[in-house]
């Protein structure tokens, strides 16, 4: 469990996280806790600054964290909704989470999304994990970096996105086809459902196409971040960079 000291403020933690957190204007900084030879990076934050040791700053944080000498306590992000996006672009790629609730797969999906130039990512409100510093630690600062907008029903926000031009694409081992076998349209949103159990039948039905990845039949299967950042990487070759 992430400490807080209240239910509107996160500790984070590693330079990565720490370092996209200050950059970001939409979080508002209480205390920024750093050891004296990490101190000299951070002077531009000095009127919150607090020089600890390693110990008083694993006081903080949850058993394990591994902090690299710098933890920030500062707000959540603002919640961010579909409208919020910019699906009005004539080049466009979202990503959306079904049911995806493992912080480390999350993290590490938004840090391939944010590598990629996706637009913007799509989670549910229930069955997503919270804002934490596992988090934010496993996205490597990309939670600070891309666009993560909450729905309350991801059938029905795939709906509203293929009335503006969207088409849907859900990574499944089901898929029939790979993603180099399919004609996609400029304006795409890829699904990737939670390991295991995949995406729901509901979600599933509304995807224009199920995609497969290409992988060895004797050994086929990857972990959802892994499969998550190749299909991100070829949606993004066949779309350009625009």
């Amino acid at each position: 469990m992430e400490r807080r000291t209240h239910s509107s403020k996160v500790f984070l933690y590693g330079v990565h996280a720490v370092s996209a957190a200050l950059k970001n204007p939409k979080r508002q900084h209480e205390k920024l806790y750093v050891t004296a030879d990490n101190e000299p990076e951070y002077k531009a934050y000095s009127n919150f600054t607090k020089i600890v040791s390693k110990k008083e700053i694993e006081k903080l944080l949850p058993d394990g964290a591994v902090h690299q000498g710098v933890a920030l306590l500062t707000s959540l992000l603002p919640d961010l909704y579909l409208e919020g996006l910019p699906l009005d672009k004539e080049v466009c790629l979202l990503l959306a989470f079904d049911q995806v609730t493992d912080p480390h797969n999350v993290g590490a999906i938004l840090r391939s999304a944010a590598c990629f130039n996706v637009d913007g990512v799509l989670h549910t409100d229930r069955n997503c994990p919270p804002e934490t510093g596992v988090l934010a630690k496993s996205a490597c600062g990309a939670l600070d970096y891309i666009s993560f907008a909450k729905v309350v029903n991801l059938a029905r926000a795939l709906d509203d996105l293929k009335e503006r031009g969207f088409w849907v694409v859900g990574l499944s081992e089901h898929g029939t086809e790979t993603l180099d076998q399919v004609d996609l349209p400029k304006k795409i949103v890829l699904v990737v459902g939670a390991e295991g159990s995949g995406m729901r039948r509901l979600v599933m039905e509304k995807c224009d196409f199920l995609v497969q990845l290409p992988t060895n039949p004797a050994f086929p299967t990857l972990n959802a971040s892994n499969a998550a950042a190749v299909a991100l990487y070829e949606l993004r070759q066949k779309l350009g960079t625009e």
